[in-house]
């Protein structure tokens, strides 16, 4: 559940129209996003390939079920996005 909502939020934030136009205009802030999306993916996957004993994965329905929750977050952005008028 951690893993899922700080991918989503993650990604979501990089969306509102500061932040994305300050990675437009800044190499710095680009460089940071493309970081910031690849510690996130590495999160958002843990639960489904991590190998370590001590965090166990899920069974295979919570994996599933997991994978297909994660396009929610992006569905409510992209619909905001969708219908801005701006």
């Amino acid at each position: 559940l951690v893993a899922l909502l700080v991918f989503s939020i993650g990604l979501s934030l990089w969306h509102f129209s500061a932040i994305y136009e300050a990675q437009l205009r800044s190499s710095l802030v680009h460089h940071s996003e493309h970081v910031v999306f690849i510690v996130m993916a590495l999160i958002m996957w843990w639960p489904i390939l991590g190998p370590l004993p001590e965090l166990p994965r899920p069974g295979y329905g919570m994996r599933i079920m997991y994978i297909l929750l994660l396009p929610v977050g992006q569905v409510i952005v992209s619909a905001f996005l969708t219908l801005a008028s701006t």
